[in-house]
C-alpha cells in the first residue's frame, strides 16, 4: 500500500518529468548535462534552508530567523576571511556562532514554550541588526581564492555545492526517518502533550531542532558567500518564504508531525526547474512567480481534497 508521503513524492516526480519535457521541447539547451548540473547547483542554498525549515515545521514550529542567520554568517565569514584569518578557523568560529544563535531560538521555543513564530521573528531582527552594524550596511568583498572552493569549484563535472547538498540531505533524511530523535520530533509535532506524557524531553529535542536549522543556515551562507565572493547582511531574506513554500509544497504538513525531507527537496527541485526553464525562454521573474504560485495553489488544493495537507 502506498503511503501519503510516497503518493505525494510520486506526484512531485510526475510534475518534474512533465516540466522537463515541456522545457526541453521549447528550449534546445535545457535537457543538457551542463544545464542539469547548473540547476542542481542553483537549488543548493534553498534546499539546505528548506531542510532546516522542514524539520522545524515537523516539530510543530517555524524558524523565521533563517534569513537573518544567513546574513549574519555571510558577513562574519567575509569580514574574517578578507582580514586574512585562517579559513578553517574562520569557518569553525562562524559555525559556532550560528549554533549559538540556534541554541537561543531553541531554548526560547523548547524550554520557555514561547510561540516559535514570535521568537524567531524577534531574533531575526536581532541577528539582522547585528549583521548590518558590523558590516556597516555594505557588501564585503576581498575574499580569497581558497574560499571559492565551496561555491565555485567542481569535483570532476559535478559542482562541489551539489555534493555538499547530497551528503547533507542524505544524512538528514536518515536521521529524521530512522533515528530515535527523528521519531520523537514527529511525535512532538503530532501531539506535544502525548509526547510529554510518553516521557520525551520535549524542550531538549525541540532545542536540537533549532540548532539543526541554524546549521543548515550556516551551510547555505557558506556556499552563497563563496559562490558570490561577497558577504551581505540581506543575502538570506528572500529565502524565508521560499523555504516555507517549498517545504509545504513538498508534503511537509503545516500543522506538524508529518512529511518527508525527500519530498521537500523535490519541492525545491520543481521551483528550480521552473526558474531555470523560464530564464532560458526569456520569461520575466514576475511570470515565474505567477506560475509557481498557481502550481502551488493547485497542488495544495489537490492534496486538501485527498486529506494530505
Amino acid at each position: 500500500m502506498v503511503s501519503k508521503n510516497q503518493n505525494n513524492e510520486i506526484t512531485l516526480l510526475f510534475i518534474l518529468i512533465v516540466l522537463v519535457i515541456i522545457f526541453s521541447t521549447f528550449s534546445e539547451g535545457f535537457f543538457k548535462i551542463g544545464n542539469m548540473l547548473e540547476i542542481s547547483a542553483q537549488m543548493v542554498e534553498l534546499s539546505l534552508l528548506t531542510l532546516g525549515m522542514s524539520v522545524c515545521i515537523i516539530s510543530g514550529g517555524f524558524d523565521l530567523s533563517i534569513g537573518a542567520m544567513v546574513g549574519l554568517s555571510s558577513v562574519c565569514l567575509a569580514i574574517l576571511i578578507s582580514s586574512g584569518m585562517n579559513m578553517g578557523l574562520t569557518i569553525a568560529l562562524v559555525f559556532g556562532l550560528l549554533l549559538f544563535c540556534g541554541l537561543i531560538n531553541g531554548i526560547l521555543v523548547g524550554y520557555l514554550r514561547i510561540n516559535s513564530m514570535l521568537v524567531t521573528l524577534g531574533t531575526s531582527s536581532v541577528y539582522m541588526g547585528i549583521a548590518i552594524v558590523i558590516s556597516q550596511g555594505r557588501a564585503i568583498s576581498g575574499l580569497t581564492q581558497e574560499f571559492a572552493v565551496f561555491g565555485q569549484h567542481y569535483l570532476g563535472i559535478i559542482p562541489v555545492q551539489t555534493i555538499i547538498l547530497i551528503v547533507v540531505a542524505a544524512f538528514s533524511l536518515l536521521i529524521l526517518s530512522y533515528s530515535t530523535w527523528g521519531r520523537r520530533i514527529y511525535l512532538i509535532g503530532s501531539n506535544y502533550e502525548v509526547a510529554r506524557f510518553a516521557g520525551i524531553n520535549c524542550g531538549f529535542n525541540i532545542m536540537l531542532v533549532y540548532v539543526y536549522s541554524a546549521a543548515m543556515a550556516f551551510l547555505a551562507s557558506l556556499i552563497l558567500t563563496s559562490r558570490l565572493a561577497t558577504g551581505r547582511a540581506d543575502f538570506g531574506e528572500t529565502y524565508i518564504l521560499q523555504s516555507v513554500a517549498a517545504a509545504v509544497f513538498g508534503g511537509i504538513g503545516i500543522n506538524g508531525g508529518s512529511g518527508n525531507l525527500f519530498g521537500a527537496i523535490l519541492g525545491v527541485a520543481v521551483f528550480a526547474i521552473i526558474s531555470n526553464g523560464f530564464n532560458m525562454l526569456d520569461f520575466s521573474q514576475y511570470a515565474q512567480q505567477i506560475v509557481i504560485g498557481l502550481i502551488l495553489i493547485v497542488f495544495l488544493a489537490y492534496r486538501a481534497q485527498h486529506n494530505q495537507v
